[in-house]
């Protein structure tokens, strides 16, 4: 398979510079190239496998750290099947780490398939030589990034790079032109939406409200608007102004059915849109009764509703790559750091109407989306800068209480977090913000402790103040992420307070540092062992069908199975593994869709099962592990395996975001996700925000961690050997 969505205009072949010869400004980086990482990245000619040129990259001083030269490739519209680098390396000196190439394929900045040559394990010196990554493809990717990198010291160059989609050279694809005609033919405000608001009234706020409200509702049913006749963004600057002048309720009523008239009749439909009876709400067309609107708009309105159509959308559809919506032809207008007022309203009000149509846990979420609306309104607008209005954003999503939620911040990483991380990694454990593993020998004694005070500020008083601004499904996932965050710093040096041992100020590592000492530390785990002669262990990160079925041959032998779900896999194993665990065929999830026909209307598919293995089935009892990072593949995993004959769950709650991720472009250059797909067990158990079903609830402890213990895996034996 290979498309390529373009017009036919040879001027338009890309001719990306990967073998670093295009250097314009001879003070910088080659063309495109940019830096990563703390070691000197420069552009040498002493050294080049073909041309003049190289991409060099070598340590400052002696001191292990991280560095890489970046090439990003856009590919939207671009199809494939596979994607292949291939790279030229030479290196000297490389010790204490490794030198690697690195491909990424990325959509929306969410990294979909990543790999790198780490296993490989190239130190040492080494004269040039050609390296390969290949990794999936698919539909709906925005960019490839490549790099090549050192982790540790030493010395390195790059050359040749040659990216190619199902053996086509990425140079000989014509670059796409995706932007619908519309957006060509109406441009009035791309430099801005006119829109200013010094101050505004409870009235003004309220009629914004239900601008929002009418504004999404017509994105998504009027027949014209889903034909790609309108550019719907412009059209909320239109009319705008006159809701915010209406002096009062029927003059701003009156705006409305101007508006909707002049998108044109909406005929009567035939045949009209029927709707499942086993469908169910999430979105609901109550607001238009429970408004105080004129029964003029209330009847423009209902017809409709009533008369829509069940032709293919322009703003929004189902994905060829998956289950979850995606909302297509969304502008994320990249080219404002900070929008204006229009554009900031704009934001909030396309991340309301998604939420509000196709976010299958609306109804779990702790706040009235409606409420939420009107909230949002003046902390939006009152934003002063770039930043408070990444801080409303984020804010915001935080709302819809799911752990899949998350935004590519940018400023609040820089100006408040910090690239400076303690040199220990820490947890909350009984409540408590603990160190649970020293990065450095000196710190060792410090295993187990608890930190009571960062700068000053007592932990828990911390924990509330930003609270707001980490999306959480949660309060397990919640204390995970933030964990991760808490002790940032924008300074090398802080000052920390460990209860019971005093005060201490220390030199805090950088965040490339911190990443690749941790990672140093905690290698990827062995995907299969035996604890003991009569219990295996599986561990699903790294694990592969293939190495599954070896590993089976062995386990087929033992009494007892603990396999590890407290983490990631890079492959879907539910199915193979679970089929070692049934007799019989065994429902284990169905999930939840949009019906994109009447938008806020969801349908439950057909329960997915587990089929038997027909040549093995384990006879020894399974126990599976998990707690909040088990989180969406992982829960769905646990589900799937939970319905073997003989099986046991235990540890603490898990992250509860299960199904497949939609992604929300947000003006400014922002994106944002959240859960697109409905789970649940078979009854109809919801997994979302409460996680999967746990038998034994085991959680480490400050104790164990002193310890150096993993008490949930130890429960595991221990229950495996009775």
């Amino acid at each position: 398979m290979l498309q390529n969505c373009t017009s036919k205009n040879p001027d338009l072949l890309a001719q990306h510079n990967l073998g670093f010869e295009v250097w314009t400004n001879k003070s910088d980086l080659s063309d495109g190239w940019s830096t990563w990482g703390d070691k000197k990245v420069e552009i040498d000619s002493t050294f080049s496998y073909e041309g003049k040129y190289s991409g060099k990259i070598s340590s400052i001083s002696d001191k292990e750290s991280f560095g890489g030269i970046v090439y990003k490739i856009p590919i939207k519209g671009i199809i494939g099947d596979s994607v292949r680098l291939e790279g030229k390396i030479r290196f000297e000196n490389i010790s204490e780490g490794f030198v690697s190439l690195i491909l990424r394929v990325e959509d929306n900045g969410n990294t979909i398939y990543f790999e790198n040559l780490q296993d490989l394990n190239l130190n040492g010196t080494k004269d040039w030589s050609t390296y390969r990554i290949t990794l999936p493809l698919g539909f709906g990717k925005d960019n490839l990034t490549i790099a090549g990198i050192i982790q540790g010291k030493g010395t390195a160059w790059f050359d040749d790079f040659m990216v190619e989609i199902d053996g086509k050279d990425i140079n000989n694809f014509e670059i796409p032109n995706l932007r619908p005609e519309i957006f060509e033919s109406d441009s009035i405000f791309d430099k801005g939406s006119e829109i200013i608001l010094s101050q505004i009234t409870d009235q003004q706020i309220n009629n914004l409200a239900i601008t929002a409200k009418i504004w999404s509702f017509l994105k998504y049913y009027h027949p014209e608007v889903n034909a790609g006749k309108f550019n719907w963004d412009y059209e909320l600057f239109r009319v705008l102004p006159e809701i915010l002048k209406a002096k009062n309720d029927k003059q701003r009523d009156q705006s409305f059915l101007k508006w909707i008239k002049n998108l044109g009749a909406v005929p009567t439909c035939g045949p009209c849109v029927e709707v499942s009876p086993d469908s169910f709400s999430i979105g609901n067309f109550d607001w238009v009764e429970q408004e105080n609107i004129s029964n003029e708009l209330k009847t423009a309105l209902k017809w409709i509703f009533k008369n829509r159509t069940s032709e293919e959308k322009f703003y929004v559809g189902p994905a060829e790559y998956g289950p979850a919506p995606v909302f297509t032809n969304e502008l994320d207008y990249k080219q404002f750091a900070y929008p204006d007022d229009g554009f900031r309203l704009l934001a909030l009000f396309r991340y309301w109407g998604v939420i509000e149509y196709f976010f299958p846990y609306k109804h779990l979420m702790d706040e009235d989306w409606n409420i939420v609306l009107k909230t949002f309104i003046p902390i939006f607008l009152n934003a002063k800068n770039a930043l408070e209005y990444e801080l409303a954003l984020l804010q915001l999503i935080t709302m819809i209480n799911d752990s899949h939620a998350s935004l590519n911040t940018r400023l609040i990483d820089r100006e408040l977090r910090g690239d400076y991380y303690p040199p220990f990694k820490v947890d909350f454990i009984e409540n408590n913000l603990v160190v649970t593993q020293p990065l450095v020998d000196s710190l060792s004694h410090l295993s187990g402790t608890v930190v009571s005070h960062f700068n000053g500020k007592e932990i828990h008083s911390i924990v509330d103040s930003i609270r707001p601004f980490f999306p959480a499904s949660n309060e397990a996932a919640l204390k995970r992420d933030m964990a991760w965050q808490i002790l940032r710093s924008k300074t090398k040096s802080s000052t920390i307070t460990f209860k019971k041992k005093g005060l201490a100020t220390m030199d805090f590592i950088h965040a490339n540092s911190f990443n690749s000492i941790y990672s140093n530390k905690n290698p990827d785990p062995e995907s299969f062992k035996m604890l003991t002669p009569n219990i295996a262990y599986l561990n699903i990160k790294k694990l592969t069908p293939t190495e599954l079925a070896s590993a089976f041959e062995k386990i087929q032998s033992t009494n007892g199975l603990i396999i590890d779900l407290r983490t990631y896999p890079e492959h879907t194993l539910v199915y193979d593994l679970g089929a070692f665990l049934v007799k019989t065929p065994k429902g284990f999830v169905k999930g939840s869709l949009p019906q994109y026909n009447t938008p806020g209307k969801f349908y439950f598919t057909q329960i997915l099962q587990i089929n038997p293995n027909p040549t093995a089935f384990y006879l020894g009892k399974v126990i599976l592990l998990v707690d909040e990072n088990t989180q969406s593949a992982p829960e769905f995993h646990a589900m799937g395996l939970q319905v073997g004959e003989n099986v046991m769950t235990i540890g603490s709650q898990t992250a509860g975001a299960d199904g497949n991720v939609a992604t929300i472009k947000i003006p400014g250059g922002y994106s944002t996700f959240f859960s697109g797909v409905g789970i649940y067990y078979p009854d109809g158990t919801e997994t979302q925000r409460v996680g999967i079903k746990i038998d034994l609830e085991v959680k480490p402890t400050i104790q164990g961690v002193k310890e150096g213990r993993d008490e949930v895996l130890e429960k595991a034996i221990e229950l495996l050997k009775k």
